[in-house]
């Protein structure tokens, strides 16, 4: 690759055939940007090269410009159809691209054009068919690439992501074992079948899967799993070290970033105590979780001159009013880009953890004040005519942006709770929740109240007067968790098979992350009837709750 990339002869002297040998030596290796006006003047000369356009598509991949892998795969297609390289190609890159019908679609067509190849692209065909969430197809189509090839790691590593979607743990380890036995140095092989293990809470056996996976591939994906691991049900310590992981993850879920490529060209602060220094604190992943790491803030504020906090926008009222030793700011609002970057140190919110002995100390909770008049008033309309009833807060959707992650307790299967005597049910769903009222009147013969003035999306400093303002709050493992626990409040939490949230210790009652939180466990992933019973058993008994005094804060304790 070297020798090639030295040779001191002009690109437009060079043969098609050496531009073709230059290419093929500098795609072995890193030499990305190098490669770049050589494919490009081979694609001139040759239009109907495909090698050379397939090439393209997967530079422009390695150079984390996918909309510009697509396009070059599109133009592969069109100028070479009968292609099948060309047609898997732009297949794969649109399954990367999240297209997947699209993909689907080209998977087909390869199989009708090079039956020859069958076995391979039904593979792929299967693969993009479990992202499309056709999952009954998928079985099929991956059993018959099994037929034809008994040895894939790949055939079994589909078929027992397809297991854990159901989710069915113990399907999905027998396929993840033998994706393992087939796939000896597969690191996909291996983090799966570590991934599946964690759910089952074989932690030891996960652990080793984990490191093997690492070790055959480092990928930032793996170390943050691990830290997951450790974080939820091992070594917080060393959890918390492994968290910072996710700034070497490309997609991940924050709207700033550190690593490589930081979007605020600021030291990272690193908990030393500066009177002088202006901290610049953001937010990061979902609103959930900066309502829970907002509890380490009060730690920052005693250490530094002055802290100025970018938030979601919804977020602001709230937090000016339960930190206002803190400068907050809305994430894109007027005049916070010159903000940010005016501070000394800079540090996302979930930082703060590592920083402060997050792993060992205890966790805060009972940091944020709604609006006191808010909660009396809500407090008032709840019990209008009935002051001695209960009143039950609840949750039961979370909608989230990744594809595959948004799920729902169905209202439906919540008739244990409706049937408690003497309660009123108050609705903390954020959305449209219309349907949902007329099943509950139509199901259950029970009203779900609703306060069409407070958006539970929009405006988050009215929801949490709302979750203030009840007895009871009942909710799926979605931000109105994390909302309670930062004012104080019990909240008894219905938590999946498969809760893939480190805050949840599995298969525990309790989490340190979340003292305030009782976790009921699914034992079935289709089957919510069951932990909603147990959940309604422990309310009708009298147990937790109690309604909060008018003019409350932070969940019921006067400030």
């Amino acid at each position: 690759m070297a020798w090639a990339a030295g040779i001191p002869i002009p690109v437009e002297a060079y043969s098609v055939a050496l531009l073709r040998l230059v290419a093929h030596c500098l795609s072995l290796g890193a030499g990305t940007e190098t490669i770049v006006p050589i494919l490009d003047r081979l694609i001139r000369l040759d239009p109907y090269d495909v090698g050379s356009r397939i090439r393209k598509v997967i530079v422009e991949r390695r150079r984390g410009n996918p909309a510009s892998a697509i396009r070059h795969g599109r133009r592969a297609v069109l100028v070479v159809p009968g292609s099948i390289e060309a047609v898997g190609a732009l297949a794969s890159e649109l399954v990367r691209g999240e297209q997947y019908e699209e993909a689907v679609a080209l998977f087909r067509r390869q199989i009708k054009v090079n039956p020859e190849r069958r076995p391979e692209a039904l593979e792929n065909l299967g693969a993009a068919l479990v992202r499309l969430d056709a999952e009954a197809e998928a079985v099929t189509v991956l059993r018959e690439a099994l037929v034809c090839r008994p040895q894939s790691c790949v055939g079994y590593l589909n078929l027992s992501t397809i297991q854990l979607q159901s989710p069915d743990l113990d399907a999905a380890a027998r396929y993840g074992r033998q994706a393992v036995i087939t796939g000896s140095q597969s690191p996909d092989a291996h983090y799966s079948l570590g991934s599946i293990r964690r759910h089952q809470g074989k932690l030891e056996e996960a652990r080793t899967l984990l490191n093997a996976a690492t070790a055959l591939e480092d990928r930032p994906a793996f170390r943050y799993v691990q830290a997951m691991l450790e974080l939820g049900d091992g070594d917080p310590v060393a959890g918390l070290d492994r968290y910072e992981a996710r700034w070497d993850i490309p997609n991940f879920s924050a709207y700033r970033k550190l690593g490589s490529e930081p979007t605020l060209t600021l030291p990272v602060w690193q908990g030393e105590i500066r009177p002088d220094a202006t901290l610049a604190i953001w937010g990061e992943q979902g609103v959930g979780d900066e309502l829970w790491f907002a509890g380490y803030l009060s730690w920052a504020v005693r250490r530094v001159g002055r802290v100025v906090l970018e938030v979601a926008e919804n977020l602001v009222p709230l937090f000016t009013r339960s930190f206002p030793e803190v400068e907050v700011r809305a994430r894109y609002g007027e005049g916070t880009e010159a903000a940010m970057a005016a501070a000394d140190l800079q540090i996302p919110l979930g930082g703060l953890m590592r920083l402060c002995g997050a792993a060992i100390g205890p966790v805060p909770t009972g940091y944020l004040y709604p609006d006191p008049a808010r909660i009396a008033q809500l407090h008032a309309m709840y019990r209008a005519g009935r002051p001695g009833g209960r009143v039950v807060g609840i949750a039961w959707r979370s909608v989230k942006p990744l594809r595959g992650r948004s799920f729902e307790a169905p209202l439906g299967e919540w008739g244990a709770l409706f049937a408690l005597d003497d309660t009123v049910f108050v609705s903390l769903q954020y959305g449209d929740v219309a349907e949902d009222v007329s099943l509950v009147a139509e199901r259950f013969g029970r009203k779900l109240v609703c306060s069409p003035e407070i958006d539970a999306y929009r405006d988050l400093d009215g929801f949490a007067a709302q979750v203030a303002a009840v007895d009871h709050v009942v909710s799926i493992a979605n931000s109105t968790v994390a909302l309670a626990h930062g004012l104080g409040k019990r909240v008894e939490v219905i938590a999946r098979t498969i809760q893939d949230d480190w805050r949840y210790a599995r298969r525990a009652p309790a989490t340190r992350w979340l003292p305030t939180a009782g976790v009921t466990w699914q034992t079935n992933g289709q089957d919510w009837a069951t932990p909603i019973r147990q959940i309604a058993e422990r309310i009708g008994g009298g147990g937790g709750g109690g309604p909060p005094p008018p003019g409350a804060g932070r969940g019921g304790r006067a400030r």
